[in-house]
């Protein structure tokens, strides 16, 4: 039976970003790799005005859906928290070297 709930940790962020990189072939945040996906996904747990819903199978996470509140909020959220680790994995996306 599917359920869905809030995540509140970190834990399947992991699952997310193997979803994220399943469904989203070609996508501009895809290409920026799973280093930078796994802070993205993580900024949206963290952040105050944003979250993540997993949907769940059997205990299993087969979908999720990211959102915030405020999306500037949560854009300035990222910068302040997480600016060094997104600017190293751009960095090796476009040097063709992702993590």
């Amino acid at each position: 039976m599917l359920r869905t709930e809030i995540l509140v940790s970190a834990e399947y962020v992991d699952d997310i970003v193997e979803i994220h990189m399943k469904t989203f072939t070609g996508f501009f945040l895809t290409f920026l790799g799973r280093g930078f996906l796994k802070h993205l996904y993580k900024g949206f747990i963290e952040h105050d005005k944003s979250n993540v819903i997993g949907a769940f199978e059997d205990d299993r996470l087969v979908g999720f859906l990211a959102y915030s509140e405020d999306i500037s909020a949560f854009y300035k959220y990222l910068i302040r928290k997480r600016l060094l680790p997104f600017a190293f994995y751009g960095a090796l996306a476009f040097s063709g070297n992702r993590l």
